[in-house]
C-alpha cells in the first residue's frame, strides 16, 4: 500500500506539472517565437539537442542509480541492518566526482568545435555548458531520492522551480536578453534542481550524504565505473530517437523547417510526456518487486501498466489526430503546419514507442539493461538513416515515417521476444492484454477525421469541444472494457484508498 501510495502521489504531481507546463508553452512558443525569430529559436533548438550528448560522459552510473537503489531497498524490507545501500550511494559519489573532470573537459571540446560563424549561439550555449557542469557532481542525489521513491518532493520540486524558471525566461526576454534568457533560465533550472536533492537528501538520510566517502566507499575497481555502460550505450541510441528526426531535417531542409516541424509536433511531443509518466514513476517499485514478490504477481502488474499506457495514449493519438491542425493554425498560424501525413506518423510513432517502453521498463527492472541496449542502439541507427532518406524521399513527413521503420523492424520484435522468455508466456500472449484497444482506437480516430474535415473547428473553443466530443467516444468504448480486465480492480483500490484518505483528512481538520 505504502508503495502504491508513493507511486499516485508522484504521479498526480507530475501531472499537475505538465499540465502547467503544457498550458503554459501554448502561449510561450508563440512568445518566443515573437521575440527571437524562427531562425534563431530555430538554433536554440538545435543547440539544446547538441547539448545533450554530454550526458552521455557519465556510461549510465546515475541513470542506472535509481533501479539498484530500488532494488536494496526491497532487500532491505528483511534487513534493515544492511549496509549495502550506504555503500552504493557512497561508490556511486565517488564515481560520480571522478566523472566532473570528463564532463567538463568534454564540455570545452563541443564548444569549442561549435560554428564559429555564429555568436549568437555561442554565448548561450556556453552559459548553459558552465551550469551543466557546476550542477553535475550533485546529480547522484535526485537519482538516490528517486529510488527511494520520494516522489511527491520531487514533482513539488518540478513545479516549483518550473514556475520560477518560465518567470525567468519570459522576464529576460522582456529585457531584451534573446537567447541568454532562455540560457540562464534552463541553467537556473539544472543548478538549482540538483541542490535541492541534496539538501533534502541530507534532511531524509544523512548518512547517504557525506564528506566521507573516499574513507568509507572502500576501493574503487573498474565495474564501478562501468556499472551503467549499457545503460550509456541505450542513451545514446535515445539520443538517436529523439534528436535524429530534429537534426535531420535541419540538415536537409533547414533550421527553419525544424520550427515548423516542431510545432506540428508540440501537442504530440507534450502530452506524450504523460503516459510516460506513469511508467516511469512506476519503474523503482517494479525494480523493488523484484526483490520481494512472484513474478506471476510482476507480470500481472506489468502488465496492467501497460495497458494503462495504451488507453492513455490512444485518447491522446484520437484527440491530436483530430484537432492538431486546428490548433497549429490557431496557435502560431497555418503556415507553421506540416500536413496531416506528418500528423498522422508522428501518432503511429506515439503509440507504438509506449508500448514499447513498457516492454522495456519491465525488462530494465529486471536487469535486462545490456539486451535492451543493444537493441535500442540498432533502433537508433536504423532511425536515424531511414529518417535521413525518407526525408529526402518524403520531405518533413520522412523524418516521423523513418521513426516509425525503427521501432516496428527493431525495438517492438525484440522487446517481444525478451518479455515472452522472462515470464514464460508465447509471443503472442504478449499483446494480448493490448490488442482489444486497437479497433477502437481506429474507429474514434475515424469519427475524428471526419469531424475535423466536414466540421472544421474555428478558434480555441471549437478545438476543445472537438476534442471533448471525440474523447467522450473514446472514454465510452474503452472504460468499460478496461474494468473488467485486472487494471479495473487496480483503478479501483487505489480510488478506495484515495478516498480513504481524504476521509481520515477531514476528519482530522474537524479535530
Amino acid at each position: 500500500m505504502a508503495r502504491t501510495s508513493r507511486f499516485v502521489t508522484g504521479t498526480a504531481l507530475a501531472y499537475v506539472y505538465q499540465g502547467a507546463a503544457m498550458l503554459f508553452g501554448l502561449w510561450l512558443t508563440p512568445f518566443n517565437l515573437r521575440m527571437l525569430g524562427q531562425h534563431d529559436y530555430g538554433l536554440w533548438l538545435v543547440g539544446l539537442q547538441l547539448l545533450t550528448f554530454l550526458l552521455l560522459v557519465d556510461f549510465g552510473i546515475v541513470a542506472i542509480t535509481p533501479r539498484d537503489v530500488a532494488r536494496l531497498t526491497g532487500k532491505t524490507l528483511e534487513n534493515p541492518a544492511s549496509p549495502e545501500l550506504t555503500d552504493l550511494v557512497r561508490k556511486t559519489t565517488m564515481v560520480v566526482l571522478y566523472q566532473t573532470a570528463a564532463v567538463s573537459v568534454a564540455a570545452v571540446v563541443a564548444f569549442h568545435f561549435l560554428p564559429p560563424g555564429r555568436p549568437e549561439i555561442r554565448g548561450p550555449i556556453a552559459i548553459a555548458l558552465a551550469a551543466f557542469c557546476l550542477s553535475y557532481p550533485f546529480r547522484v542525489y535526485g537519482a538516490v531520492l528517486q529510488g527511494l521513491q520520494d516522489l511527491r518532493f520531487l514533482g513539488q520540486l518540478r513545479i516549483v522551480l518550473w514556475s520560477l524558471t518560465a518567470a525567468t525566461s519570459v522576464g529576460l526576454l522582456l529585457l531584451g536578453w534573446r537567447l541568454y534568457a532562455l540560457a540562464v533560465a534552463w541553467g537556473f533550472n539544472v543548478v538549482a534542481q540538483e541542490l535541492s536533492c541534496m539538501v533534502r537528501l541530507r534532511v531524509l538520510r544523512p548518512e547517504l550524504v557525506s564528506l566521507k566517502p573516499w574513507k568509507h566507499a572502500g576501493r574503487l575497481t573498474w565495474p564501478d565505473f562501468t556499472r551503467g555502460l549499457w545503460l550509456s550505450v541505450g542513451q545514446v541510441a535515445q539520443l538517436l530517437l529523439t534528436g535524429s528526426d530534429v537534426l535531420v531535417v535541419a540538415k536537409v531542409l533547414g533550421a527553419s523547417t525544424v520550427v515548423r516541424y516542431n510545432c506540428t509536433a508540440k501537442l504530440a511531443l507534450v502530452l506524450s510526456n504523460q503516459p510516460q509518466l506513469l511508467a516511469l514513476s512506476a519503474l523503482p517499485g517494479l525494480s523493488q518487486m523484484k526483490s520481494s514478490e512472484p513474478r506471476e504477481k510482476i507480470l500481472q502488474v506489468s502488465n496492467s501498466l501497460g495497458q494503462a499506457m495504451l488507453i492513455f495514449s490512444g485518447a491522446l493519438v484520437c484527440v491530436i489526430f483530430t484537432v492538431n491542425r486546428a490548433f497549429v493554425s490557431v496557435w502560431v498560424g497555418p503556415q507553421l503546419f506540416g500536413g496531416l501525413a506528418l500528423t498522422a506518423l508522428i501518432l503511429v510513432n506515439l503509440i507504438l514507442r509506449h508500448l514499447d517502453l513498457t516492454l522495456s521498463l519491465s525488462l530494465f527492472a529486471f536487469g535486462y539493461e545490456k539486451p535492451v541496449a543493444i537493441k535500442s542502439i540498432a533502433d537508433g541507427i536504423v532511425t536515424a538513416a531511414a529518417a535521413f532518406l525518407c526525408v529526402h524521399w518524403l520531405g518533413i513527413a520522412g523524418a516521423a515515417l523513418g521513426m516509425c521503420i525503427g521501432v516496428v523492424f527493431v525495438s517492438l520484435p525484440i522487446n517481444t521476444i525478451l518479455f515472452s522468455r522472462e515470464f514464460s508466456v508465447p509471443v503472442w500472449r504478449v499483446f494480448t492484454p493490448y490488442a482489444p484497444y486497437t479497433w477502437r482506437v481506429g474507429a474514434v480516430c475515424s469519427v475524428g477525421y471526419l469531424l475535423q474535415k466536414y466540421y472544421p473547428p474555428r478558434g480555441y473553443p471549437g478545438i476543445a469541444l472537438h476534442a471533448a466530443i471525440v474523447g467522450l467516444l473514446y472514454g465510452a468504448l474503452v472504460v468499460p472494457y478496461a474494468m473488467r480486465t485486472p487494471l479495473g480492480a487496480y483503478a479501483i483500490g487505489i480510488f478506495q484508498r484515495l478516498r480513504e484518505g481524504l476521509r481520515v483528512r477531514r476528519l482530522r481538520w474537524s479535530q
